[in-house]
């Protein structure tokens, strides 16, 4: 459940990053 949680929070960063650069 962590490791799951933890893959989530880093997608939802790099999603982020992304709508930022674009």
């Amino acid at each position: 459940m962590r490791k799951n949680n933890t893959a989530i929070i880093f997608g939802s960063l790099f999603f982020s990053c992304s709508v930022m650069a674009a």
